[in-house]
Protein backbone atom coordinates (compact mmCIF):
# COMPACT_ATOMS: atom_id res chain seq x y z
CA UNK A 1 0.00 0.00 0.00
CA UNK A 2 2.53 2.35 0.89
CA UNK A 3 5.71 3.38 -0.93
CA UNK A 4 7.66 2.49 1.68
CA UNK A 5 11.86 3.09 1.69
CA UNK A 6 14.10 0.09 0.77
CA UNK A 7 17.92 -1.28 1.65
CA UNK A 8 18.70 1.32 3.99
CA UNK A 9 21.38 0.33 5.84
CA UNK A 10 20.72 2.43 9.64
CA UNK A 11 17.66 3.44 10.41
CA UNK A 12 17.81 7.82 10.39
CA UNK A 13 19.78 7.14 6.27
CA UNK A 14 17.83 9.04 3.67
CA UNK A 15 16.49 6.40 1.43
CA UNK A 16 17.90 5.15 -2.28
CA UNK A 17 15.21 3.48 -3.31
CA UNK A 18 11.21 3.33 -2.36
CA UNK A 19 9.55 0.29 -3.24
CA UNK A 20 7.63 0.16 -5.86
CA UNK A 21 9.90 2.81 -8.00
CA UNK A 22 12.64 0.19 -7.47
CA UNK A 23 11.00 -2.69 -8.78
CA UNK A 24 9.32 -0.97 -11.26
CA UNK A 25 12.58 0.26 -12.33
CA UNK A 26 14.18 -3.54 -12.64
CA UNK A 27 14.72 -5.00 -16.01
CA UNK A 28 12.56 -7.70 -17.23
CA UNK A 29 14.07 -10.63 -16.46
CA UNK A 30 11.67 -13.55 -18.49
CA UNK A 31 7.97 -13.18 -19.95
CA UNK A 32 4.92 -15.72 -19.13
CA UNK A 33 1.04 -16.54 -20.40
CA UNK A 34 -0.92 -17.42 -17.47
CA UNK A 35 -4.90 -17.43 -17.32
CA UNK A 36 -6.62 -16.00 -14.70
CA UNK A 37 -10.08 -15.58 -13.07
CA UNK A 38 -11.65 -12.36 -13.21
CA UNK A 39 -14.69 -12.94 -11.82
CA UNK A 40 -18.20 -15.18 -12.35
CA UNK A 41 -19.45 -13.74 -15.44
CA UNK A 42 -16.19 -14.08 -17.29
CA UNK A 43 -14.61 -16.35 -15.52
CA UNK A 44 -10.71 -16.72 -17.27
CA UNK A 45 -8.59 -14.14 -19.30
CA UNK A 46 -5.02 -14.74 -20.25
CA UNK A 47 -2.28 -12.30 -19.72
CA UNK A 48 1.30 -12.14 -20.70
CA UNK A 49 3.47 -10.83 -18.30
CA UNK A 50 6.60 -9.27 -18.15
CA UNK A 51 8.46 -10.89 -14.99
CA UNK A 52 11.46 -9.35 -12.86
CA UNK A 53 12.50 -10.48 -9.08
CA UNK A 54 15.03 -9.34 -6.52
CA UNK A 55 15.74 -9.36 -2.85
CA UNK A 56 15.43 -6.53 -0.63
CA UNK A 57 15.53 -5.74 2.98
CA UNK A 58 12.86 -3.76 4.48
CA UNK A 59 13.49 -1.48 7.31
CA UNK A 60 10.65 -1.14 10.62
CA UNK A 61 8.76 1.63 10.21
CA UNK A 62 10.19 4.87 11.50
CA UNK A 63 7.67 5.42 14.76
CA UNK A 64 8.68 1.69 16.08
CA UNK A 65 12.31 0.95 16.23
CA UNK A 66 11.85 -1.28 19.47
CA UNK A 67 10.22 -4.64 20.50
CA UNK A 68 8.17 -4.17 23.61
CA UNK A 69 10.94 -5.83 25.14
CA UNK A 70 13.72 -3.49 24.50
CA UNK A 71 15.29 -5.11 21.50
CA UNK A 72 15.67 -3.40 18.29
CA UNK A 73 13.93 -4.24 15.51
CA UNK A 74 16.07 -5.15 12.72
CA UNK A 75 15.36 -5.12 8.86
CA UNK A 76 13.22 -7.75 7.38
CA UNK A 77 14.94 -9.92 4.31
CA UNK A 78 12.35 -10.50 1.64
CA UNK A 79 12.25 -10.76 -2.19
CA UNK A 80 9.95 -9.30 -4.44
CA UNK A 81 8.16 -10.22 -7.49
CA UNK A 82 6.98 -7.89 -10.30
CA UNK A 83 4.52 -9.05 -12.73
CA UNK A 84 3.43 -6.26 -15.40
CA UNK A 85 0.60 -6.81 -17.87
CA UNK A 86 1.88 -3.86 -21.00
CA UNK A 87 -0.65 -4.64 -23.21
CA UNK A 88 -3.90 -5.79 -21.80
CA UNK A 89 -6.97 -6.55 -23.38
CA UNK A 90 -9.07 -3.75 -24.80
CA UNK A 91 -11.70 -2.12 -21.85
CA UNK A 92 -9.88 -4.72 -19.29
CA UNK A 93 -7.46 -3.39 -16.28
CA UNK A 94 -3.78 -3.85 -16.95
CA UNK A 95 -2.23 -6.82 -14.81
CA UNK A 96 0.18 -5.10 -12.06
CA UNK A 97 0.99 -7.52 -9.61
CA UNK A 98 3.99 -6.55 -7.03
CA UNK A 99 4.25 -9.89 -4.64
CA UNK A 100 6.19 -9.99 -1.49
CA UNK A 101 7.57 -13.02 0.01
CA UNK A 102 9.72 -14.31 3.13
CA UNK A 103 10.44 -17.04 0.68
CA UNK A 104 13.37 -17.04 -1.74
CA UNK A 105 13.07 -16.66 -4.83
CA UNK A 106 16.67 -16.77 -6.80
CA UNK A 107 15.36 -18.16 -10.35
CA UNK A 108 13.00 -17.59 -12.83
CA UNK A 109 11.23 -20.78 -12.57
CA UNK A 110 11.02 -20.07 -8.59
CA UNK A 111 9.45 -16.91 -10.03
CA UNK A 112 7.18 -18.39 -11.79
CA UNK A 113 5.89 -20.90 -9.09
CA UNK A 114 5.31 -17.91 -7.04
CA UNK A 115 3.13 -16.22 -9.37
CA UNK A 116 1.04 -19.81 -10.36
CA UNK A 117 0.79 -19.88 -6.11
CA UNK A 118 -0.69 -16.18 -6.15
CA UNK A 119 -2.76 -17.12 -8.97
CA UNK A 120 -4.50 -19.69 -6.81
CA UNK A 121 -5.71 -17.51 -3.81
CA UNK A 122 -9.37 -17.10 -5.20
CA UNK A 123 -9.91 -21.01 -5.25
CA UNK A 124 -8.02 -21.37 -1.77
CA UNK A 125 -10.75 -17.87 -0.71
CA UNK A 126 -13.72 -19.87 -2.26
CA UNK A 127 -12.35 -23.32 -0.17
CA UNK A 128 -12.31 -21.64 3.02
CA UNK A 129 -15.53 -20.17 2.79
CA UNK A 130 -16.63 -23.80 1.94
CA UNK A 131 -15.14 -24.70 4.55
CA UNK A 132 -16.52 -22.32 7.58
CA UNK A 133 -20.01 -21.63 5.98
CA UNK A 134 -20.93 -24.90 4.30
CA UNK A 135 -18.97 -27.29 6.84
CA UNK A 136 -19.62 -24.87 9.72
CA UNK A 137 -15.53 -25.55 10.74
CA UNK A 138 -15.36 -22.75 13.12
CA UNK A 139 -17.78 -23.99 15.19
CA UNK A 140 -16.60 -27.70 15.50
CA UNK A 141 -13.86 -25.89 17.43
CA UNK A 142 -11.58 -28.66 16.19
CA UNK A 143 -7.32 -28.43 17.01
CA UNK A 144 -5.90 -32.01 15.76
CA UNK A 145 -5.24 -32.42 11.96
CA UNK A 146 -6.98 -36.02 11.96
CA UNK A 147 -10.04 -34.78 14.28
CA UNK A 148 -10.30 -32.37 11.41
CA UNK A 149 -10.45 -34.31 8.42
CA UNK A 150 -13.13 -36.32 9.88
CA UNK A 151 -15.20 -34.29 10.68
CA UNK A 152 -14.47 -32.54 6.98
CA UNK A 153 -14.83 -35.64 5.08
CA UNK A 154 -17.80 -36.63 7.57
CA UNK A 155 -20.26 -33.18 7.14
CA UNK A 156 -23.46 -33.68 5.14
CA UNK A 157 -24.40 -31.02 2.59
CA UNK A 158 -27.84 -30.39 1.38
CA UNK A 159 -26.48 -29.96 -2.66
CA UNK A 160 -24.01 -30.96 -4.34
CA UNK A 161 -23.55 -27.32 -5.45
CA UNK A 162 -21.86 -26.28 -2.07
CA UNK A 163 -18.95 -28.66 -3.51
CA UNK A 164 -15.15 -26.72 -5.71
CA UNK A 165 -13.40 -29.03 -7.02
CA UNK A 166 -9.65 -27.39 -7.27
Amino acid sequence: KENRAINKNKRREKPKYKLFDYFRSLPEVLTISIKFQINKVVKYREATLSISFTEFTLPPPPNRTYNKDGKELANLRLWGIIAIEHNPPKGEEAINWLLITNIRVNTAGEAVERIHWYNQRWNIEIFHKILKSGCSIESAQLRERERLIKYITTTKYNSMENFLVI
